[in-house]
């Protein structure tokens, strides 16, 4: 039998399955040397081992013609994923680092929001003590006038402040109170230095305050 490869210029005899029952050979086109041409065949075939032993392609130099082979195309593969890939990957990684860059805007933001309100609120609770501090000076001296060396005036003493405490947490409670802080604003306007008081600035601060904290801070010193 004969084959169309024989007496051509042999390129490569490899097998083409991992049970090595297949061989392919391939050969140089005559008419154009950079087109291959190629046959495959049972391994098994009688004529076709003929052939290969007389060409000295043993079942080794087979194997490592095709290990080589193998090797060859895996490089080719790998490099020709990457090449397209690439572009891919790296608009998978664009679009990352700017999703990154809005959440890491967002979230200091966030922080900045959540330190402002924290920053206040510790100065309306520091305020506020302050103003609690006055008023037990003012209980403390009340006290002591009204009742001088009485046994126990510590003990009312306590409980003035008590009633003050009790106060400061009913303000803290409602200090956002939309109805309680108009009501309080009502009742400012009724106390008589206010309503006779002809400190314009002073009735808009009082009517543009938007918590109880910043209302009394602005009656603070004009009653």
């Amino acid at each position: 039998m004969s084959y169309p490869f024989e007496n051509e210029k042999i390129v490569e005899v490899v097998y083409t399955n991992p049970e090595r029952d297949t061989i392919e050979i391939i050969w140089a086109d005559p008419e154009n040397d950079s087109e291959f041409l190629s046959f495959c065949g049972e391994a098994s075939d009688v004529s076709l081992q003929k052939w290969l032993s007389a060409n000295e392609y043993t079942d080794e130099v087979i194997y490592d013609a095709t290990r080589d082979k193998n090797a060859v195309d895996s490089k080719n593969f790998h490099q020709m994923v990457s090449a397209y890939s690439k572009p891919f990957l790296n608009k998978i990684a664009a679009d990352y680092e700017e999703r990154y860059k809005e959440y890491d805007q967002s979230m200091s933001e966030k922080v900045t929001k959540l330190e402002e309100h924290w920053r206040n609120r510790f100065r309306e609770i520091s305020e506020l003590k302050g103003l609690e501090n006055q008023l037990e000076a003012q209980i403390f001296d009340q006290v002591s006038v009204e009742f001088g060396s009485t046994p126990n005036p510590k003990k009312t003493l306590r409980r003035a402040i008590m009633k003050s405490s009790e106060i400061i947490e009913a303000i803290l409670e409602q200090n956002s109170n939309e109805e309680e802080l108009f009501k309080a604003k009502l009742a400012i306007f009724e106390i008589e230095n206010i309503k006779k008081s002809k400190d314009r600035e002073l009735k808009t601060a009082i009517r543009k305050s938007k918590t109880l904290f910043e209302l009394f801070a602005t009656l603070n010193g004009k009653i």
